[in-house]
């Protein structure tokens, strides 16, 4: 609270309103996302006489604005990115490729026979299924890779900073994770190409 009161200060010195906002962490380890403003009141001669601080806890609606905007980027299924996310981040890289040496590669993942899951076991295990495999693919990637769920069973995966022979490996680790994945014996259909205008 000490920046709140900082602010208050600062309001009746300028004599201005101020609207911020802050969050409150708990001794328990929970925490308030908190705004406050802050009015300065003066007298009819202008002389300062304090100010007005409103406080108000705007947790819940903070917390559905991030849930709101993490639903516009990630897909609801997977919680990788979504199609949106996946190619505003490859228009991104493409527009910086002419600035910079490094290389990078585009894949795409169409899993095979995926229909056959649904048909047979039906959406529950083809939804789990998915999940399965988005968390696998994902724990053999870089930090800065990105995997997204385009849609249905389709995936795409954009490498930054990666020639192509890191690029064959690691579509050659995916091919084989896939394969030899305890629930799926379907497989995979792996696609990968440079960038355009990759050095």
């Amino acid at each position: 609270m000490v920046r709140c009161w900082e602010d208050i200060y600062r309001a009746d010195r300028s004599r201005s309103d101020m609207e911020q906002e802050m969050v409150l962490h708990c001794r328990n380890g929970g925490s308030y996302d908190i705004h406050y403003s802050i009015t300065p009141l003066s007298t009819l001669d202008g002389d300062n006489i304090g100010s007005v601080l409103v406080i108000q806890d705007v947790t819940e609606s903070r917390k559905m604005l991030r849930q709101l905007s993490y639903s516009a980027t990630h897909d609801a299924l997977t919680h990788l990115a979504n199609r949106a996310s996946f190619e505003k981040r490859l228009q991104q890289r493409l527009q910086t490729i002419q600035e910079s040496p490094q290389h990078h590669a585009l894949v795409f993942i169409d899993l095979d026979r995926f229909k056959a899951v649904n048909d047979s076991a039906g959406h529950a295990a083809g939804d789990a299924l998915l999940r399965e495999l988005a968390s696998l693919m994902l724990s053999m990637l870089r930090s800065g890779d990105l995997l997204a769920r385009l849609g249905g069973d389709e995936f795409g995966l954009l490498l930054p900073d990666c020639n192509s022979d890191s690029a064959c490996f690691t579509v050659t680790r995916l091919i084989n994770a896939i394969n030899d994945y305890h629930l799926c014996g379907k497989g995979a259909c792996i696609g990968s190409a440079p960038a355009p205008g990759s050095r």
